[in-house]
């Protein structure tokens, strides 16, 4: 039973690894790609709301969903109850607006 037990925490530990990778990937990308949208009008394309959100989708769910999980349901801690609704809030104004 223990070796099962190891087996299991290094398997978690890999899927935590992976995405401490994978994140800031995604996440610098898209800070910079935002900045330098809002400050060059010129580099501006239609849909660049669709891409961010596109890219900014994977991050707040799929990396951040063992910190979602981790929250206990009798508490309203920001990162668990604040920024998925706020990404769907966010997900719905480009969809909305065009």
């Amino acid at each position: 039973m223990p070796d099962r037990s190891r087996r299991a925490t290094e398997i978690w530990i890999t899927a935590l690894h992976r995405r401490l990778i994978l994140s800031p990937l995604l996440t610098v990308p898209l800070i910079y790609l935002t900045i330098v949208l809002v400050l060059v009008p010129g580099w501006r394309f239609p849909g660049r709301e669709a891409v961010c959100v596109l890219i900014a989708v994977p991050v707040v769910t799929w990396a951040a969903w063992p910190f979602h999980r981790a929250t206990p349901e009798d508490t309203d801690s920001l990162p668990g109850r604040g920024s998925a609704p706020r990404h769907m809030s966010t997900v719905n104004s480009p969809v909305v607006r065009t």
